[in-house]
């Protein structure tokens, strides 16, 4: 039996886990560095929701990733994850930059300049997402497109194994490929643009409920699921701004509720 003369240690332990669930990160961290017992029972809560208070900053994923690979035993108590698929060291990031603003022009195959998966944070990232297999919100803030380089298979083949109920991406991927194999996702927002949706069958993806994406896209999701929540974004006057393209969005099996739209202008306007 413990002995511990703090009164807040002394109840419940379920008690002391709802109270941890109403802190913060920050919070949290405080909480568990008290005492030997808080440690034992709060931990795996700590790292149950990944969502950092800076999701650009690298570094402070690399420090996570580290603490997580050295770590295995957290990794199937994570079920929200916000962040990156690889996070990048500054060197990097300045050689994938410069990769990036070349590719606009000369568009290699592969991105990395570095033999990226010979890397030490390569290899933590095939480990966490391969053992993260209770992850059911995933948010990935990447914006290169690592789901279609053939070095990202192993942690392809981890994501499409998860059963999400939300999936956040920041680039353009495969996403039938990704969907066909999440029957429980509810929510899904799509940054930028992806022209492959097309390929999904009308039995995919059956209990989505909310959906922020452009037009094009909402049109190829919305018809035969039930779509409560629809978010918009899309450019006046682009050729994606078309009334063909509205009327699919009324084919939803449920009644649209919250709907937002927003309309930006094209770059070279002057309006």
């Amino acid at each position: 039996m413990r002995q511990i003369n703090s009164k807040f240690a002394q109840l419940p332990e379920d008690i002391i886990v709802l109270v941890m669930a109403l802190l913060d990160n920050n919070a949290q961290a405080s909480l568990i560095r008290t005492c030997r017992y808080f440690h034992h029972l709060l931990e795996i809560y700590l790292y149950r929701h990944i969502t950092p208070a800076h999701p650009l900053n690298h570094s402070r994923y690399d420090y996570l990733f580290r603490t997580l690979a050295e770590r295995e035993d957290l990794l199937p108590y994570i079920s929200t994850y916000h962040g990156y698929v690889l996070p990048l060291a500054a060197p990097q990031q300045r050689s994938f930059l410069d990769r990036f603003r070349a590719s606009k022009k000369s568009k290699p195959e592969n991105f990395w300049v570095l033999p990226i998966n010979e890397t030490e944070t390569f290899r933590r990232a095939v480990t966490i997402f391969a053992k993260a297999v209770n992850i059911v919100d995933l948010q990935l803030e990447d914006c290169f497109p690592w789901y279609s380089d053939p070095l990202f298979n192993p942690i392809k083949n981890a994501v499409e194994k998860m059963s999400l109920r939300r999936l956040s991406v920041s680039y353009s991927i495969d996403l039938p490929q990704i969907l066909r194999d999440q029957p429980e996702l509810e929510e899904l927002q799509l940054a930028w643009g992806s022209p492959t949706l097309k390929k999904l069958e009308k039995t995919d993806v059956p209990k989505l409920r909310s959906l922020s994406a452009q037009l094009r896209e909402a049109a190829d999701l919305v018809p035969g699921r039930p779509i409560k929540q629809l978010k918009l974004n899309t450019v006046f006057g682009s050729p994606d701004f078309d009334e063909r393209l509205f009327e699919k969005l009324s084919l939803s099996t449920g009644p649209i509720i919250e709907f937002s739209f927003l309309i930006g202008r094209p770059r070279d306007s002057d309006a």
